[in-house]
Formats: structure tokens, sequence, C-alpha cells
């Protein structure tokens, strides 16, 4: 994937984390008329869930419904393999630290590990359409 799209999936997430749909809008009609990859934002969207709100997620799929209207491919990630996703992902991004990130989240609430390998890793940062590096830097650029 090119700098210059991870550049504005960062862009869109930021706009979308703080609500702002007119930087939404702009992000959009750029990247629509570049011809970038659309399903990539619907990703970028679906990721919001964990680093900003549902409200945040639920607001950008609609705008991108409006601003880009197209059928949505991608599915839901099978309950069945979310645990085993989510533990291929999470060991894909901590490595050797994995077990003690496990740990440590099963140290603040027992039902901690299970959502965020699950849910987090499991559903929706193993889905497809984004590789992990873009997802990474994506989440950087939420949590700074």
């Amino acid at each position: 994937m090119s700098s210059g799209l991870v550049a504005e999936l960062c862009r869109f997430a930021i706009a979308a984390s703080a609500g702002d749909a007119a930087a939404i809008r702009r992000v959009l009609a750029r990247v629509r008329r570049a011809r970038r990859p659309r399903a990539a934002f619907e990703e970028v969207a679906l990721m919001l869930t964990l680093y900003a709100s549902y409200p945040a997620a639920i607001e950008s799929l609609r705008l991108l419904g409006l601003e880009w209207p197209q059928a949505t491919k991608a599915g839901e990630v099978p309950v069945a393999t979310r645990r085993r996703r989510g533990l291929a992902t999470l060991a894909a991004v901590y490595g050797g630290v994995a077990d003690s990130v496990r740990a440590a989240l099963r140290s603040h609430h027992p039902a901690l590990e299970a959502w965020v390998i699950e849910h987090a890793y499991g559903r929706v940062l193993s889905r497809g359409a984004l590789e992990m590096k873009e997802r990474e830097l994506v989440t950087l650029a939420l949590l700074v």
C-alpha cells in the first residue's frame, strides 16, 4: 500500500474520531477521485469501534455510504475463527512479549484477555483489506 493511501487513511481516522464531518467528506472526495480502494476506508471506520467509539464508527460509515455509495463486499469474521485469528494477530503484533501482554490483560480483569483477543484482534484487526502495518499506522495516528 502506498504511503499516500496510508496518510489518507490516517486523515480519515482522525477526522472521524473527532466527529469532523466536513473533513471526512474532503478526504473521501479526494480518495474517490484518486481511485483509492473504498474497502480500506470501511476497515478504518470499523477500527474506530476500538479506538474512538461506536458512534464515530457509525457516523463515518454513514458518511462513507453517502459520499461514496457502493455495496460493501466484506462480511463478518466467523465467530468460530475469532479466537484463533486473534491469537495469531496478537502474536504477530507483540512477538516475544505476547504472553506477557496476555497475562497483563488477565491481571486487570478476567474477561479482558478474551475480549481483546476475540474482539479487537480476532474480529476487527485480523480482517482483510488492510495489512497489519497499515492498521498499526492508523492506530498510532488515532492514539497520539
